[in-house]
């Protein structure tokens, strides 16, 4: 991880990985999904390319609209995502 969650974040849905213990975060201010250390306070960015909705890679082409609620899948290979500006329910691969 390289960076820390920006100071004006809005956390508004948070689910955490139980086989490393990272948090995944969504920030409907930003658009975006970030992975937390919550041992180190790192951050990553891992899915938000910019606002919008469009479904495809997870840094590069996706896109939300005021992302809230997460939930991960039994297997922790799956991640849904409540994109409340799309009103859709968005799923990525982990």
């Amino acid at each position: 991880m390289d960076g820390k969650v920006p100071a004006d974040s809005d956390f508004t849905g948070i689910e955490c990985l139980k086989t490393s213990g990272l948090l995944l975060v969504s920030c409907q201010a930003k658009h975006k999904l970030y992975m937390i250390d919550p041992i180190s306070g790192d951050a990553e960015m891992f899915a938000g390319f910019a606002p919008g909705a469009s479904d495809g890679d997870a840094l590069t082409e996706a896109k939300f609209w005021l992302p809230g609620g997460l939930c991960v899948s039994g297997d922790e290979q799956m991640l849904y995502i409540a994109d409340t500006g799309g009103n859709r329910i968005r799923c990525l691969t982990l």
